[in-house]
């Protein structure tokens, strides 16, 4: 089952600006994508992974949602949630996908623990399951879920190809995959589990890994 995993992000309340992206993915079926909100243009790109395509499209989306995402409404896109912009955005370009909403806060907007959230998410992954990341959205705590998940997926042996990013700054808006980032942090906890214990299995399985990548 593919499923994606989003960190949705508030809606612009000052504007409403579609931006056109470049795609720095080969495996895409598309070379651009446009869109107004960071998520929509995270989501329009999975859709058209052609591994995603050839295995059945995107089946599960779990959503990692503040209160603001689910409460506050904005004019300027139709006085809906960002939560509802998104949920219509899916039900337009993947009606079959399931949405899985999992809340990162409290009633009371105190955030929840990670590990609960953790726990939430695990909750609806198997271990055939491949996983994909959008983390173009969230707060900074939020995002710390989502590279704690990662690490999490690989000790468990589950498949996670790509996480995705719109990146937003400078002149050309691009979509590219993070992972190379998180190989790196995996390559730092080799290097000092090694040069703290003299362990070096770690540091050569970090190593081999990233020369079959290339």
């Amino acid at each position: 089952m593919n499923i994606l995993v989003s960190i949705i992000s508030i809606l612009n309340t000052k504007e409403k600006k579609e931006i056109t992206y470049n795609i720095t993915l080969e495996e895409c079926n598309i070379k651009t994508v446009s869109a107004y909100h960071t998520n929509e243009s995270i989501f329009k790109t999975f859709v058209q992974m052609k591994e995603i395509k050839e295995t059945g499209g995107i089946h599960k989306n779990i959503v990692l949602v503040s209160n603001a995402v689910l409460n506050n409404k904005n004019e300027l896109y139709d006085n809906q949630t960002a939560y509802e912009y998104y949920e219509n955005l899916k039900n337009q370009i993947s009606p079959n996908t399931e949405l899985i909403k999992i809340p990162t806060e409290n009633q009371d907007n105190t955030s929840r623990k990670i590990a609960e959230i953790l726990n939430d998410i695990c909750g609806h992954i198997g271990k055939d399951d491949v996983i994909y990341i959008d983390s173009a959205g969230g707060h900074r705590t939020t995002s710390n879920v989502i590279q704690l998940l990662v690490k999490l997926l690989k000790y468990k042996g589950i498949k996670n190809p790509y996480s995705l990013y719109s990146d937003i700054n400078g002149a050309e808006k691009n979509i590219s995959d993070t992972s190379a980032f998180m190989k790196m942090t995996d390559l730092l906890d080799a290097f000092n589990e090694f040069m703290t214990t003299g362990k070096s299995y770690k540091l050569l399985q970090t190593l081999q890994r990233k020369w079959a990548c290339g």
